[in-house]
This record gives C-alpha cells, structure tokens and sequence, in this order.
C-alpha cells in the first residue's frame, strides 16, 4: 500500500506580519510501516519524516498520537525538541505586530491557550480580543483549500512568556509551544 499527505503550499500570508505554521497530520502508524516496508522503527520513522515533506522546523507533525518537528531531515518529539532544537519554537514579535497562522489541509480547532512555565505573571491569553476556542475556517489556499486560524497580534504583556496552543485535529490533541518576543 503506498500512503501519501496531501501537499498543500497553505494559505495567502502578508509578508513580515503573518508567521504561518503547517499542522501536518500523518496517518497511523500501520499504513506508514506498511509503506516503509518494515515494523522497525527507524524505517517507521524515516517514512514518516518523508511523509512530512519539506516541513519547516515550526510546522507540527502529528504522528502516532504525538506531535513532532521535523530538524534536519527527521522527526523529534516533544519536549525534548524544544530544548534541542530551540528554532522550532513559534516566535512571535510584538513590535512587528506579527500574527500566527496555523493552518492544515483538514479542519482542526484550537481548543485551549495556556501559559508554560510561569503561568503567574503572565495574561491568560496572549491574543488581543480573542477567546478560546478558534475553529480553523477554511480559505483558498495557493493550491487547494487549506483550513486557517489567523490569531491575533500579541499584546504587551505577553512579552517574555511561552504558552502551549492546543490544537485538535481529527480527534488527535497536540499542545506546541509559542513564545512571545518584543
């Protein structure tokens, strides 16, 4: 059986303002080994790594129940990658007035913001005017219809604080992390 993802070049972003973030959902591990030709795990891994395309270290994997970043080639999960691998944290810029896109080729809903690390001295939400939950709505993307969730710009005093974005996306819940920067 050959398994594929369909591809997608995702959604219009204003250049410098929109920082877009690809929410790739793979399929379950079954298909993927049956595709690698072997149950052992660095096959599994390798097709879904290639399965993944050409994701950026930003974008979210999500495989076997998990979500994933795809660095130098291959899949690593989380927390370990954010501490590895620090470029794929989501940074969004204040001053630039910078806004997060996440999108995907199927529906999804972002279902909870919550502040990581030091809950106590950050704002609840980092978004201006927005509450929880966003359903992503779906929009021409440049080559198919992809489903988006265009936040917000950041306010003042999430400055300095990570907060987890939970994500569910075909019954999978995945929470990567966003940093909020000057």
């Amino acid at each position: 059986m050959t398994v594929t993802v369909n591809p997608s070049n995702g959604p219009r972003l204003e250049a410098k303002i929109d920082v877009g973030v690809h929410i790739i959902k793979l399929p379950p591990r079954a298909e993927v080994a049956d595709t690698a030709g072997s149950a052992a795990e660095k096959n599994v891994m390798d097709a879904a790594a290639t399965l993944a395309g050409a994701a950026q270290p930003t974008d979210i994997v999500v495989f076997d129940h998990q979500p994933w970043h795809k660095v130098n080639g291959q899949l690593h999960a989380h927390p370990q990658v954010h501490i590895d691998h620090p470029e794929t944290i989501l940074q969004i810029s204040h001053g630039l007035k910078q806004r997060a896109v996440w999108w995907a080729t199927e529906p999804f809903r972002i279902i909870a913001v919550h502040a990581h690390g030091t809950p106590g001295a950050a704002p609840l939400n980092p978004f201006d005017g927005q509450t929880v939950p966003y359903d992503a709505r779906p929009e021409p993307g440049t080559s198919g219809t992809v489903f988006v969730v265009r936040a917000q710009p950041i306010i003042l005093q999430s400055i300095g604080h990570v907060y987890k974005i939970t994500f569910d996306i075909g019954g999978e819940v995945i929470d990567p992390d966003m940093s909020c920067n000057v």
